[in-house]
């Protein structure tokens, strides 16, 4: 009886769903990772005798949601953004970025997307760029004497209004505004964390994930403490049945943690993961919007407080705050990143991926 493997698949997502040892995951697979476990699972099929198979998917498809972040959002607006941590977006060989022909920013290390624009912020000889489009919140940050490699960039954002804290546990600074994420460059290690008020990991699976439930006695809303971004990893109810029947805690992917390379499609080198890229004296920065707790950015909705609303409820907001500072201590000044949503006006443009290619070589060989 011919057999025909009907899908098989896996997604160049940031987010992560579940970890597989042999690169197959779902989820943490740059293009070119996702283009080689695409052929070596074609490989696999054929040789195992089976009649023929099919790549799930064609294209990739912004309204797709994933067990992992589907709280996270507002399911009924999701095809009017792209959300790179949801894992079921990105199995596509071909891609729609945002923006007609090319997106408005690409932390390649080339600012010339970033001239002749007025900065957001100029304090403790920096200057700071925002912009954002359907995929991602970017920033630029330059000064005459910043030493991207050596020197520690430390950002601040406060994005709710509801909670924060000016300080950092762990650190010296003190923030104009109470913040809710605070993100640290410097050379290969970039981070960003997010205050214990506001982690949406705690406040959906805390009890799975910290065995406690999180209402009982939430975190206050200046805690001082900032805490590594996580998404929690299948397997969610796995348990040891011997004598002891202790539940083993679920797995989570550090998703703060932020990679450096070069993020333009056209690049020799480009690594469609890039979180950001130096150019000298100055750093290029894409934050996706679910990192920073965005449920629905076409309409520039948040997350509200969880502890008020019992759960992931939205909140409009119209700006956000931003400080940026390579001292050690002090006073962090803050500026202010206008926003204003698409709504349903959205933009992009087609590209294939890598997989797209190394699966026509494989099918159809010269």
């Amino acid at each position: 009886m011919p057999v025909v493997i009907a899908e098989f698949g896996v997604p160049s997502s940031r987010g992560q769903a579940k970890k597989e040892s042999r690169g197959r995951s779902q989820g943490g697979l740059n293009e070119t990772e996702q283009a080689e476990a695409l052929v070596s699972c074609y490989e696999d099929i054929m040789a195992s005798g089976c009649a023929g198979s099919i790549v799930f998917s064609w294209q990739d498809e912004w309204f797709k949601r994933t067990w992992n972040t589907m709280a996270h959002v507002d399911l009924t607006k999701t095809p009017f953004w792209s959300d790179v941590q949801t894992n079921e977006q990105f199995f596509g060989l071909l891609a729609f970025d945002p923006g007609k022909e090319r997106s408005v920013s690409y932390p390649d290390g080339d600012l010339e997307e970033w001239q002749d624009m007025e900065p957001v912020l100029e304090a403790d000889a920096l200057r700071l760029y925002a912009q954002y489009d359907e995929k991602y919140l970017y920033l630029m940050i330059e000064g005459e004497n910043y030493n991207p490699v050596a020197d520690r960039l430390s950002l601040g954002l406060d994005i709710t209004p509801k909670s924060g804290s000016s300080t950092v546990l762990g650190t010296a600074l003190n923030f104009d505004q109470p913040v809710d994420f605070y993100l640290m460059i410097r050379g290969d290690q970039a981070e960003i964390q997010v205050q214990e008020r506001y982690e949406v990991l705690n406040a959906v699976s805390g009890s799975l994930v910290y065995g406690e439930d999180p209402f009982l006695d939430p975190p206050a809303k200046d805690s001082p403490v900032f805490k590594p971004i996580q998404l929690i990893l299948q397997d969610v109810s796995r348990y040891q049945l011997g004598l002891s029947k202790v539940r083993e805690m679920p797995a989570t992917d550090p998703t703060g943690i932020l990679k450096r390379g070069n993020g333009n499609p056209e690049a020799a080198d480009f690594n469609s993961l890039t979180d950001y890229c130096f150019a000298e004296h100055a750093v290029e920065l894409r934050l996706p919007w679910e990192l920073l707790n965005f449920s629905n950015p076409s309409e520039m909705q948040i997350h509200d407080d969880y502890y008020e609303k019992y759960g992931v409820e939205n909140l409009t907001i119209s700006s956000i705050q931003i400080g940026a500072t390579t001292k050690y201590q002090g006073e962090v000044a803050m500026g202010r990143i206008p926003l204003k949503g698409w709504g349903r006006k959205v933009t992009c443009h087609e590209r294939l991926k890598e997989a797209y290619w190394r699966m026509q070589q494989v099918w159809a060989p010269k």
